[in-house]
């Protein structure tokens, strides 16, 4: 290989900077010619396993260029790949041949491929024109499966110290700090610098899969990240790259009205309390409530403390007082706009016209897809404002001269209750969901010892309540405290509620005792909820921790079909030649932008992927909706 000014510059450094400064023991090799690129090339044919690793101008795959990429495909070595350079030297545009040939022999390679993060570093591929089509072994994702409580540590530097004792190099010592004005991009950052950088996460990354694959082997954990975590990935750098469609207009014209009704509401507020204050401090609403105006004045004997103005005890109160409404009012305008009706615009990509969420694999202990840069999960459903912010989201542009296209929802019908129903194995539950009756009137007939055609509204409201608190472990306590029912016909209505449904009981005294003996519970498909010892801790801790217990096979199954139905509804619109493209998910509703032309298959296809995700003993069923918003779907 000849040395270049840059090689000679890493040789020159290798001993001090190698292991001192990136904390790795990486030989890193730069490619700097058509012949180290061809050297490359030929690594990749024979390797059994490549890690890889992209370095960019940013953090949002959806707007960072790309400065260049490293690949390990065996230990102690890390090629750095150049893509851009200012000195001028050889590099690999993305949209060169050379780009070409190395997308081509990634595809083609028979090798594992490794990642950690992979969405984010397959979404920067696939935006420059290098998309990986094979399936990638995320070690982050492992990580997390693992070890859930690890949230906060899931970086490739603190796992790498963890799993391999390895110090790594932190990129603030390369661009800075985020909080600093002056911070730079890796683009700015002189190529003997960046290369043992990224060559070193490349090969932490390579050795990483070493360190995971025995302990996701012990836990049984294969499955749930071979048929559905690593699936995911490539759904989820979609979903994210095509984004959302948002009516700007319509939002400018609803943040007018809505800050206009704020005005009001606050000046009414201020009316009744006689003077003004800072409604959105807890501190000085408190005290506005209960000592000036004096309500519940006798929560806490000690008057340096105020009950919570969190919104359940506001709702408590809504008829105490009339500013106590007001007071709610103002806060879901605030939060809309600021959440959302004022934020959304200026999220919107200036390159696409569309807004991007990222979808977060590993932030949820169950396994629940979270989303954030904005929270699309959270645009409130129940209210009529949160519904108008819903009519924002709207279809993406067609043709010039065709019509947007649709928004069309899906969401599973009760499925945490039917995958209660499989995990229990409770037939009378079982035969309700088979009979396709509405549930919760079936389970009101049950414990009501009435027809299921007699049942009345409350007895369905009722059962409803309890049906969905068994699913998140609720106690008659806590039964008695969200209905009104006294303590003791609280406790009869779960009896009675027992008594019918046995399979249902034995379950959760078996899951109890398992998160007891065997320190976790797990989903269908092997994801778990790691427990501390039980053993001498006071009874409110047991207590949680067994309706975690129940809640986590729950809706952690839960999550998985959901996922499930992702993946295959994702493969049957490609196979199908569709352009409608998924947008958004909200735990057990699915949303996609669907051309007015490719409804009626669209639909058919969505319900048929979406109920035939999983096997379970009962069938699992998914309404759908269409319309030109989000919240006009029908």
């Amino acid at each position: 290989m000849v040395e270049t000014p840059v090689q000679l510059a890493l040789f020159e450094t290798q001993d001090s900077y190698g292991e001192a400064h990136s904390g790795a023991p990486t030989i890193p090799r730069v490619a700097q010619s058509s012949d180290d690129f061809a050297e490359l090339l030929r690594e990749i044919d024979a390797a059994d396993r490549i890690a890889f690793d992209t370095e960019t101008t940013g953090v949002d795959m959806t707007r960072c260029d790309m400065v260049g990429m490293s690949l390990t495909t065996r230990p102690g070595i890390g090629w750095y790949l150049p893509v851009e350079t200012a000195s001028g030297d050889w590099h690999l545009p993305a949209d060169s041949p050379d780009a070409l040939t190395l997308r081509g022999a990634l595809n083609r390679s028979r090798a594992l491929l490794a990642a950690h993060n992979a969405k984010f570093d397959l979404g920067v591929l696939q935006r420059h024109g290098m998309p990986i089509t094979h399936p990638v072994y995320d070690t982050m994702i492992a990580q997390f499966a693992i070890d859930p409580f690890a949230r906060g540590a899931l970086g490739l530097k603190p796992l790498a110290k963890l799993h391999l004792g390895w110090d790594m190099q932190e990129i603030e010592t390369l661009i800075g700090h985020s909080h600093v004005s002056r911070q730079r991009s890796m683009r700015d950052v002189p190529l003997a610098l960046v290369a043992p950088y990224a060559a070193a996460d490349a090969d932490a990354t390579w050795r990483l899969v070493d360190a995971l694959q025995p302990q996701v082997a012990a836990l049984g954990l294969e499955r749930l990240l071979n048929e559905v975590e690593f699936p995911l990935i490539p759904v989820l750098v979609d979903m994210e790259l095509d984004g959302v469609a948002i009516d700007r207009p319509y939002l400018a014209a609803l943040s007018v009205e809505m800050t206009a009704r704020l005005r009001v509401v606050e000046a009414d507020i201020y009316r009744l309390a006689g003077r003004v204050f800072n409604v959105g401090s807890p501190q000085q609403l408190a005290n506005m409530l209960y000592r000036v105006l004096g309500l519940q004045v006798d929560v806490s004997a000690d008057a340096a403390y105020l009950p919570s103005t969190r919104a359940h005890r506001l709702e408590e109160l809504r008829d105490k007082h009339p500013m106590v409404p007001l007071v709610l009012e103002q806060r879901e305008l605030a939060k809309l706009l600021g959440t959302y009706v004022d934020a959304l615009p200026a999220l919107i990509n200036p390159a696409t016209g569309r807004v991007h969420t990222h979808f977060n694999q590993a932030v949820v202990i169950t396994g629940r897809l979270s989303s954030s840069n904005p929270n699309l999960q959270n645009v409130p459903i129940t209210s009529e404002m949160g519904r108008r912010v819903r009519r924002a989201f709207i279809g993406a542009p067609g043709a010039p001269d065709s019509p947007r296209a649709c928004v069309l929802s899906s969401d599973y019908s009760q499925v945490e209750l039917r995958v209660l129903a499989h995990l229990a194995d409770d037939a009378v539950l079982r035969a309700a969901f088979q009979r396709g009756e509405d549930i919760h009137a079936s389970t009101a007939a049950s414990i009501y010892h009435v027809p299921i055609a007699q049942v009345t509204s409350e007895q369905r409201g009722f059962a409803k309540r309890i049906n969905f608190g068994i699913a998140y472990g609720m106690s008659s306590f806590s039964l008695a405290r969200s209905t009104g029912m006294t303590d003791a016909q609280a406790e009869k209505f779960m009896a009675d509620y027992f008594r019918r449904f046995a399979g249902v009981r034995r379950w959760l005294e078996s899951t109890k005792r398992k998160m007891s003996c065997d320190g976790y519970v797990a989903t269908l498909y092997g994801r778990r909820r790691p427990f501390n010892d039980m053993r001498g801790r006071d009874g409110s801790e047991v207590r949680r921790n067994e309706r975690l217990a129940v809640n986590h096979p729950v809706q952690g199954s839960a999550a998985e079909i959901v996922k499930i139905a992702m993946i295959k509804l994702q493969k049957a619109l490609r196979a199908g030649g569709y352009k409608a493209r998924l947008t958004v998910q909200v735990h057990d509703e699915l949303v996609l932008d669907v051309p007015r032309e490719e409804v009626a298959d669209v639909r058919e296809l969505v319900r048929r992927e979406m109920e035939e995700a999983v096997q379970l003993s009962v069938p699992l069923k998914a309404g759908i909706g269409v319309g030109d918003n989000w919240d006009s779907v029908e």
